[in-house]
């Protein structure tokens, strides 16, 4: 079999009706559909015989044992020259190896841990290779900025931004998906143009490339030899899609796991603390239905709630998803004589900075959340993180377990208080799922009766 390597995409050049069914077979996956139904998911497109080049290096190793002969012909743009001389002194020697596997391997996956240094990883990467035009994606409006600000703050060279807020790209600019997305739905000749001028694209949180709109992002970067996800949960989406986070960047090329940067004191320790909530089973119930009366407005699950935060060392974050069950839980903490504020989507930049201000200050004990503080938020002065949410993303999980695990001085744990729902079969499904997740990050699990 003979395969053209390109940047986003390889293309079948020969392969007999054996080795074509071959790679079929390799690149088709099961996914879960919208309604919760197994979809076989195929990345090998039929008509035009390719598949995403991030695939390649699977295909090569597996053809090695299984395919008489696999030859390979690059046709990829020479990539931009690393200058050794770069000063990365600032990276500790975790984020040295992941900028070496890059410059080896040039796409693929950075599986690093929240708190880990991401984005002082990726500013090594792109003082690297001075000569080169980068792009870092991100998928919320307060990533575009800190990563934008971070990145000054390593490598004193100014970071352009596109997003909501202008378009002011530079030769490294931090953008946003969904401001790509829209104007190349629009036609928009600025922003394909940006997207191909690059020479290499990093994505934060890469496991949100799953998503039809940000692969259409990446698939106009056709220039960008350099292919880089970033993420610490990057292979667990519950629908079984990561196989499109591989596809557009490349599979695993280094992995630092948590248990070993707790062992170095990079993160503080923590301990999940699963409380135990028997539930009634609801058998004719919807989802929604489940999830409003046994979540967001469980007399029981909520006064265990309020306890945890009664009990949780402060300063104190507690996530929610739904809206409302943060002003449920906010109407209920302050009846208890908590001091709490709660910011949400609705809630501005300035809104959400100023109340971590307040809870850093010790003006409130307590800051309820939604998704918004699940991703990018720096609070090293957090003592313990209620998770309040439920819910079966173990992405989400591990993320909110990782806003509590920033290290100052004096700070070397963290405790993390969840909740072991019992006896309705969905929330006792995802309970279990999310137990699983912590365990398997090699976090102390403990079941407690409050």
């Amino acid at each position: 079999m003979q395969l053209e390597l390109r940047n986003v995409a390889t293309r079948i050049v020969q392969a007999d009706e054996y080795e074509r069914a071959w790679l079929r077979n390799l690149l088709t996956f099961r996914a879960v559909g919208a309604t919760g139904a197994e979809r076989p998911l195929r990345l090998l497109d039929e008509a035009t015989g390719e598949f995403p080049s991030g695939f390649l290096p699977i295909v090569q190793t597996r053809a090695a044992k299984e395919l008489r002969t696999l030859d390979v012909l690059d046709v990829r743009p020479a990539a931009p020259a690393r200058d050794e001389s770069v000063n990365v002194s600032w990276l500790r020697d975790y984020q040295r190896e992941a900028l070496e596997a890059v410059c080896a391997r040039e796409r693929g996956i950075l599986w690093l841990p929240t708190a880990a240094g991401k984005t002082a990883t990726a500013s090594s990467i792109v003082a690297s290779f001075p000569s080169g035009r980068w792009l870092f994606l991100v998928h919320r409006l307060s990533l575009l900025n800190q990563t934008a600000t971070a990145f000054q703050t390593w490598t004193s060279e100014n970071a352009g931004r596109v997003g909501e807020s202008g378009w002011r790209p530079r030769r490294f600019t931090v953008a946003t998906f969904q401001t790509l997305a829209a104007r190349l739905a629009n036609g928009d000749a600025e922003a394909r143009a940006l997207l191909e001028a690059a020479d290499g694209v990093i994505v934060d949180e890469a496991h949100a490339l799953a998503a039809s709109t940000f692969t259409t992002v990446m698939g106009c970067a056709t220039n960008a030899r350099f292919r880089i996800g970033l993420s610490g949960t990057p292979l667990a989406r519950g629908d079984r899609k990561s196989s499109l986070v591989v596809g557009a960047t490349g599979p695993v090329i280094y992995r630092m796991r948590p248990k070993v940067l707790v062992e170095r004191q990079v993160l503080a320790r923590p301990t999940i603390r699963m409380i135990d909530v028997l539930h009634d089973e609801m058998p004719d119930a919807t989802w929604p239905t489940v999830y409003d009366r046994l979540v967001v407005h469980s007399p029981k699950r909520n006064a265990l709630v309020v306890e945890a935060v009664r009990r949780a060392e402060k300063p104190c974050l507690v996530f929610v998803q739904a809206v409302e069950h943060g002003h449920v839980l906010v109407r209920a903490l302050t009846r208890a004589g908590i001091r709490c504020g709660y910011v949400h989507g609705a809630h501005t930049t300035e809104q959400r900075e100023a109340a971590i201000a307040d809870l850093v200050a010790g003006r409130i004990d307590v800051l309820l959340c939604s998704v918004i503080f699940q991703e990018g938020v720096d609070v090293p002065a957090l003592r313990s993180v209620v998770i309040a949410a439920g819910g079966q993303s173990t992405i989400a999980a591990i993320q909110r377990v990782g806003r509590g695990l920033r290290t100052q001085a004096g700070k070397t744990s963290c405790d993390v208080w969840e909740f072991l729902d019992r006896g309705q079969r969905w929330l006792e499904a995802h309970s279990r799922a999310r137990r699983r997740a912590y365990e398997a990050e090699g976090y102390t699990v403990l079941v407690e009766h409050l």
